[in-house]
């Protein structure tokens, strides 16, 4: 299992009608692609300055899924929005050894 990580910080100028907009076109992601076993979006809670404005968290069965979602034209027009929304975003994956297993280990 893989899971994938996109934090998005908004620009001062993004609606709150063009952040639903975008947690909802990442959330229906996960029925369009192959491989994506889940994806969850989640805003912060404290809005402080440093902290960034939306998360996603994407689960994909393997790394062939990950490729099949970086490459598929859904998700790079949710990236492309994205650009156009967001100030900064950044991006983290990781692979699974065990599903149950989310943390830093031994």
């Amino acid at each position: 299992m893989i899971r994938h990580l996109v934090l998005f910080k908004f620009k001062p100028t993004t609606t709150r009608e063009q952040r639903r907009l975008l947690a909802a076109t990442f959330e229906q992601l996960a029925s369009q692609i192959a491989g994506v076993r889940r994806i969850e979006v989640y805003e912060d809670m404290l809005r402080l300055e440093d902290s960034f404005d939306m998360a996603v968290f994407v689960l994909l069965a393997d790394r062939a899924s990950l490729h099949r979602y970086g490459e598929s034209p859904e998700r790079q027009a949710a990236s492309q929005m994205a650009r156009a929304f967001c100030e900064r975003v950044v991006l983290f994956d990781h692979e699974l050894e065990d599903e149950s297993t989310g943390g830093v280990g031994p």
